[in-house]
């Protein structure tokens, strides 16, 4: 099993920008074949 957790920290005025790339990666990545799992997670407390 592989499994790969990362972080990436996105200034407020990208949020807009930024997240749908990442719904669309989410969708492709999870049509990909063998793939279990993948899965986008936002802090909506984190660092501002």
């Amino acid at each position: 099993m592989l499994k790969v957790i990362a972080q990436d920290f996105i200034r407020l005025d990208a949020i807009e920008t930024v997240l749908p790339l990442y719904r669309e990666l989410v969708e492709l990545t999870r049509q990909e074949p063998l793939n279990i799992s993948y899965e986008l997670f936002v802090d909506h407390g984190g660092p501002r």
